[in-house]
Formats: C-alpha cells, sequence, structure tokens
C-alpha cells in the first residue's frame, strides 16, 4: 500500500538521520538553523524529484529513465559555476560534456543516434534530475553554514508533508489504503 510506504519511508530516514546526529553528539541543535527557506525548498525539491521521476517511470521504461537521471551532473556543473562560483577543470568540464553527449545518445535518441525522441516522461526525468542538481548546489551552500541536524530534518519533514499531501490526491481508490 502506497500510503504505508510513504509513511514508513519518512520513519525509516527519520529514524536514521536521528541516529546519526545523536551519534555525532549534535542532536542539542536539530531545528537550529539561519536558513529556514533554504532548507524548506531543499525538502521541496526533493518532493519534486520523487514526483518527476515516479511519473517519468509511468511513461517510459526504467533503463531510459535512469539514463536521462544522468543530467543531473550537468546541471549540477552548471549551477555550481554560477551560484557557488565554482571552477571547473578541463578534465571536469570534458567528463561532463562526455556525459552529457553520452545522455543525448544513448537516452533521448533510444540508442538511434541523435534523432531525439522526447515527450512527458522524458521531460519529467529531467526536470528531476535539475532538482536533484539545485538540490546538491543548495546542500554544498548550506554544508559550509550550517549544522547537520537541521540539513537533515528540514528536507525529511518537508518531503513528508508535501508527499503525505499529493499522494492521496493523484492515486486512485483504495490502493494507497489496501493492504
Amino acid at each position: 500500500p502506497l500510503l504505508v510506504v510513504l509513511i514508513m519511508s519518512f520513519y525509516a530516514s527519520s529514524f536514521s538521520a536521528a541516529f546519526f546526529t545523536w551519534k555525532q553528539g549534535h542532536i542539542s541543535g536539530l531545528f537550529a538553523t539561519q536558513y529556514y527557506a533554504l532548507q524548506i525548498f531543499r525538502g521541496l525539491c526533493l518532493a519534486g524529484i520523487t514526483c518527476g521521476f515516479v511519473y517519468g517511470l509511468t511513461q517510459i521504461p526504467v533503463a531510459r529513465a535512469y539514463i536521462l537521471i544522468f543530467m543531473s551532473p550537468f546541471f549540477t556543473a552548471i549551477l555550481s559555476m554560477i551560484l557557488l562560483k565554482e571552477r571547473l577543470t578541463i578534465g571536469r568540464c570534458g567528463a561532463v560534456i562526455i556525459g552529457f553527449v553520452g545522455v543525448l545518445y544513448g537516452g533521448l535518441g533510444e540508442g538511434q543516434g541523435f534523432a531525439l525522441s522526447f515527450g512527458w516522461g522524458e521531460g519529467a526525468i529531467i526536470f528531476a534530475a535539475f532538482l536533484y542538481a539545485v538540490h546538491r548546489v543548495c546542500t554544498r551552500f548550506l554544508a559550509q553554514k550550517d549544522a547537520l541536524p537541521p540539513m537533515l530534518l528540514y528536507p525529511l519533514l518537508t518531503r513528508f508533508l508535501v508527499m503525505a499531501l499529493v499522494v492521496p490526491v493523484f492515486v486512485e481508490g483504495e490502493q494507497i489504503y489496501d493492504w
């Protein structure tokens, strides 16, 4: 049942995060952050990644979806240069470009070269890849400025709340309660 999976994934990830922060001795600052909006935005990105990827899987084969999700390093490299002012070496730029060309060839071209085929499923997966890159860049920014507990707590809680609202709307019938 989908609702049970959603709830269990939240509890499992929350328990893991709480245990990890407790072992590190950071449990006292669980909610302390100066970046509430950015922490919540990261959680919204996680919910968007989940929704986009799951929708994409209903439209295209899983192998193609996983090829397309590998556009994320390309987006991450671009966003990290723009937002974090990071420099990319020639070797890293080459690797990102080779990966991007590989995604275009194998993911959008269905292995038929560069004759691109593109639909809603591909768009949803690419959107999820972009959100994943945004999430990574935000995480990198916060890792230098914020403590570990809120970095784990806020995105998990936000994702859970968004998914708890979204899943019942888009899942039909008794599927979410069916045991």
